[in-house]
């Protein structure tokens, strides 16, 4: 009877070890799979330190006018910049007749970097008008009497105020050029024509001629010239802007000429 006792107990612990082992391998199966952490993507991804278009873009320009400044004359400087004031008309070359063949490969810095000049405004002595001239350019009284002179090198800019007569710009540029013809070497005239600014009609003379001396050949430097002619509306004084430069570079330097030319403005 002891016997029989003890060996229903045992069987009972082993069943009750198989039923633990049993829940336990239960439990494992049906236990929910552990989430998997993911992170939010964010809302603003962070910039590049070197975005592509960095890279080859180029930058901006820098400005090529002097902001509005002290004149050479002393005065406060208007708020036109440039040749062609800001929502001003664009205006065809009043200075340069076209043609023209390319200027050749030069050192010169003063050609290699037109379009990069700063220019300065300038009212003249009875402040009657203003102008820009090239910053760096020595300013000086000009060759004529109440006249100034912005000159670099062989290349210069020249503005005097004459009494037209009654005549209109036209008429006085065709009795210019006959004076030109009579007293000044190899004169030769390329056109004769009228033009526009910005600030008004004008004529243009532009013709080609000689002065000094070529040390090699001993004939005369070739220069090409222009007087653009600006009347005052309402007067008789008449504006004669002269501008000069060597025969071979002036296609290029008339870039910086109709500059100065286009910003002329009567006061």
């Amino acid at each position: 009877m002891i016997q029989k006792n003890s060996l229903t107990r045992f069987a009972i612990v082993v069943l009750a070890l198989f039923a633990l082992v049993a829940l336990a391998a239960c439990g494992t199966n049906t236990a929910a799979p552990k989430p998997t952490v993911r992170s939010a993507a964010p809302i603003n991804p962070p910039a590049q330190s070197n975005p592509p278009s960095a890279q080859t873009q180029a930058a901006p320009p820098a400005a090529q006018l002097a902001e509005p400044t002290a004149a050479l004359g002393g005065e406060g400087a208007p708020g036109a910049e440039g040749g062609r004031p800001e929502g001003g008309p664009s205006v065809a070359s009043v200075t340069d007749p076209g043609g023209l063949p390319p200027s050749p490969a030069t050192n010169d810095p003063l050609i290699n970097q037109i379009g990069e000049e700063r220019m300065v405004v300038y009212h003249d002595s009875q402040n009657r008008y203003q102008v820009l001239f090239v910053n760096g350019w020595q300013t000086s009284p000009g060759d004529v009497t109440d006249s100034v002179k912005s000159t670099n090198q062989d290349r210069n800019a020249q503005i005097a105020i004459v009494n037209s007569g009654g005549k209109s710009a036209t008429e006085y540029a065709t009795a210019d050029e006959a004076k030109l013809k009579a007293s000044v070497p190899s004169y030769q005239t390329i056109v004769l024509k009228p033009g526009q600014t910005p600030y008004g009609a004008v004529a243009s003379l532009i013709y080609r001629y000689q002065a000094g001396q070529n040390p090699v050949t001993g004939k005369g430097l070739n220069y090409i010239a222009a007087r653009v002619y600006v009347p005052r509306q309402g007067s008789s004084d008449l504006a004669i802007i002269s501008v000069t430069g060597p025969a071979q570079f002036y296609g290029d330097l008339s870039a910086i000429f109709d500059r100065v030319v286009n910003s002329f403005k009567w006061l």
